[in-house]
């Protein structure tokens, strides 16, 4: 059974935080440009109002309203990164990703070094498009186009290891800990490659590594819970099964409602003959 899901449920559940902050630096830009233009004409301020409007609709949850003003937006600013992505991602609100996936598209064609739309492309096709092979094609041009995304690259060895290259997962994560040799996710999750790999002296040198960068926390956080739950599966599929019950319960603690912690832990206690215990968290 593959053990990336965490990993990936964590790139999933930051899909709309990473396009906010990538996009927040461009529609500031933007922002600012066209209130420079809006004191020479009209028309220009009220292009500003729908950017703006638009932004504090979504922000405030009511998106069929956004995409109203975004696409008034879009369509007065056709070469505007900013506007295809903030348009795309309240169609995807929506639950209209097809038709965003085809805006995006055809933006692409035009501008094809579109850093900001090809992120939020490769995110639509891991996620509601389910191509994982053209979402990781996308995030190739992303860290292709942007050598230092970091979430680029980590996202990139999610989806490589998702479909089981290991070795390429492994050389995506060794870029994201170079661009954050702090972050104890990255490290845990290129321990979990060296282990795909069967590399497992490199596995537990970088798993020692990720436990290690958690140690400053006084309190669980979601960083802490996915390193245990990587190091758990790994201390599982070890045969280290007490140690791996010990993992998988920090874990817990954090995220009580996680099936598939509860499912490895239930095979560390298989593997301490507590069948009892074993059975309780598979059901």
């Amino acid at each position: 059974m593959k053990t990336i899901i965490l990993v990936s449920a964590r790139t999933s559940e930051l899909t709309l935080f990473w396009i906010a902050v990538l996009c927040l630096a461009g529609a500031t830009a933007d922002l600012h440009g066209a209130t420079a233009n809006a004191s020479r004409s009209t028309l220009s301020q009220k292009s500003v109002d729908y950017l703006r409007l638009g932004r504090t609709f979504g922000a405030a949850g009511k998106w069929k309203e956004a995409e109203g003003e975004l696409r008034i937006y879009r369509n007065q600013h056709p070469d505007s990164e900013i506007a295809i992505v903030l348009h795309a991602e309240a169609l995807i609100k929506l639950g209209q990703p097809f038709d965003a996936a085809l805006e995006l598209q055809e933006f692409l064609k035009e501008h094809p070094k579109a850093l900001r739309v090809h992120e939020l492309y490769a995110v639509l096709a891991g996620g509601p498009l389910k191509d994982s092979t053209l979402a990781a094609s996308e995030l190739e041009t992303c860290v292709h186009l942007a050598p230092n995304d970091f979430l680029a690259w980590e996202s990139l060895g999610d989806l490589d290891l998702d479909q089981a290259k290991a070795d390429k997962a492994a050389e995506a994560y060794r870029h994201a800990s170079r661009l954050r040799p702090g972050d104890p996710v990255a490290a845990a999750s290129l321990a979990h490659a060296y282990a795909e790999q069967g590399l497992q002296d490199k596995a537990a040198a970088e798993f020692a590594h990720a436990l290690g960068l958690t140690q400053h926390s006084n309190q669980p956080d979601k960083s802490t819970a996915i390193v245990d739950y990587l190091y758990g599966v790994y201390l599982a599929e070890q045969g280290q099964g007490q140690e791996s019950v010990n993992a998988l319960s920090k874990a817990l603690n954090f995220n009580p409602n996680s099936a598939d912690t509860y499912y490895w832990r239930a095979r560390a206690y298989e593997k301490l003959g507590n069948l009892k215990n074993a059975e309780k968290d598979a059901l």
